[in-house]
């Protein structure tokens, strides 16, 4: 079973690579095949029609095919996602339609991103995804190390909660 881990912010000094690491290293230890999916490598400037001829969309395309599940981690900025995901996102539409998604949001402060999650749920559903659930990281420059380990139990725990 494939399940890319999508880190949803190319902001400079991000401390949602962290937790994808995490994540990343939680999938691969219970037998997952995954990969870390960096925005960064799909950053567009601007809006891409689904239906246009794009490189990016294109390896964005495969990506999605090929997974079985995805993991999505993103921060919360001002109560929602960064701009540059809902360009990647908004490329396709039909190779969404059952596809499973988890999300792990990440905040600085105690709330640990609720409010993005809520956001997520109504546009990654009215895009065909089936919203499966999601994790909420808070405090992450203090929880997790550059390397994605972290002491707190309770992170791996609800990681795994979200596959049965």
């Amino acid at each position: 079973m494939f399940i890319p881990v999508v880190l949803g912010t190319g902001r400079e000094g991000r401390n949602s690579e962290r937790v994808a690491k995490f994540v990343l290293g939680v999938l691969k230890e219970k037998g997952f095949e995954t990969e870390l999916v960096d925005i960064r490598d799909f950053e567009s400037p601007r809006t891409v029609a689904k239906w246009a001829p794009d490189e990016t969309s294109e390896r964005w395309r495969e990506i999605v095919k090929k997974s079985d599940k995805i993991f999505l981690v993103t921060p919360e900025y001002n109560f929602s996602f960064p701009g540059e995901l809902k360009i990647l996102l908004d490329r396709l539409v039909d190779e969404y339609k059952d596809k499973e998604i988890f999300v792990g949001s990440v905040s600085a402060g105690p709330f640990a991103g609720v409010r993005v999650v809520e956001e997520l749920k109504h546009y990654l559903t009215s895009l065909g995804f089936d919203f499966r659930g999601a994790v909420n990281f808070g405090h992450v420059a203090d929880e997790f190390d550059e390397n994605g380990v972290t002491e707190n139990e309770k992170h791996l725990e609800r990681v795994l909660g979200l596959f049965g």
